[in-house]
């Protein structure tokens, strides 16, 4: 069952996958409607999962689940990462590379990177500790009302160059 992302609980589980490619306008309308229809049949040991799922910046698919009633494991769980390499076929799209770090940039909000050039955009003054960067870490939809956190304090953190 579909319901609003904004309607979701905040302890609802979520998952979370950053597309390596900026996705159009176009691609993005019916990317939503993708998850939307994935999520309206989702299933948990055949029981309805009560779901949501967003495509945000044109770069962050997040898929959740209120486990009130029922629990998504296994089988389930499956069946959305069978549904993501779906829409990366479809769209020509990669949503498993987990190299890469969402940040907001000068000219766009959501901007990757690779994380083993973390330091050397910092040094070159591209990034900085402060940079606010997507937290592809989050497990929650409360974790998502404030998706940005300052580079040292995500999980990217260790890759900043060490002060001289």
């Amino acid at each position: 069952m579909f319901v609003p992302f904004s309607e979701i609980p905040s302890n609802a589980r979520v998952w979370i996958y950053s597309c390596s490619e900026s996705l159009t306008d176009a691609q993005s309308v019916e990317i939503q409607k993708d998850i939307q229809l994935f999520v309206e049949e989702w299933l948990s040991h055949k029981r309805e999962v009560k779901g949501s799922g967003a495509l945000l910046g044109c770069r962050v698919i997040c898929l959740a689940a209120d486990e009130a009633d029922v629990d998504v494991s296994g089988c389930s769980i499956d069946s959305s990462v069978r549904f993501i390499k779906t829409l990366e076929e479809k769209y020509g799209i990669h949503c498993f590379d987990r190299s890469l770090m969402v940040y907001q940039g000068d000219t766009e909000n959501y901007q990757v990177i690779d994380f083993r050039k973390i330091s050397s955009a910092v040094e070159a003054g591209e990034l900085n500790e402060n940079t606010p960067v997507f937290n592809l870490q989050a497990s929650t939809a409360g974790q998502l009302n404030q998706p940005w956190i300052p580079l040292k304090e995500s999980a990217y953190g260790r890759f900043l160059p060490v002060a001289k």
